[in-house]
């Protein structure tokens, strides 16, 4: 995702702008290495990181702003540069897959705040495409 008048070039973004333009990288680890960089390193490449963040929402404000670009699920990428006057492109490197979970202790199984959560939080994904 990067800003709309970001590039010259129109999507989809060429493996050389990818490793120039700097990246916003998200990520709960304290390093600056993520699933992107480990697929760049199989083919000995490297991508700038300007800043880290633990999540997502603050990434379109930031590429909104300032000449960085950033790779995320695409049904989000989608999401925010409709929401924000941004651009995606597929990135031009093949990513792996990842699988998004709900998690907790068999302990809330019935319990009716938490089951109403989960549901809620599954029919919102849904509406989205995504399958917990």
């Amino acid at each position: 995702m990067c800003k709309r008048d970001g590039f010259n070039a129109p999507p989809p973004i060429s493996l050389e702008d990818y490793l120039r333009v700097p990246h916003v990288l998200t990520s709960l680890a304290e390093d600056t290495h993520g699933a992107v960089d480990e697929a760049l390193a199989k083919r000995k490449l490297k991508r700038v990181i300007a800043l880290t963040t633990p999540g997502f929402l603050a990434v379109p404000f930031v590429v909104r702003r300032a000449p960085v670009i950033t790779t995320m699920p695409s049904k989000l990428a989608r999401y925010f540069a409709e929401a924000f006057g941004l651009t995606t492109s597929p990135a031009p490197i093949e990513l792996p897959t990842f699988t998004i979970s709900l998690l907790w202790h068999a302990s809330f199984d019935q319990d009716p705040g938490h089951l109403w959560l989960r549901q809620t939080v599954s029919g919102l994904a849904a509406e989205v495409g995504l399958d917990l």
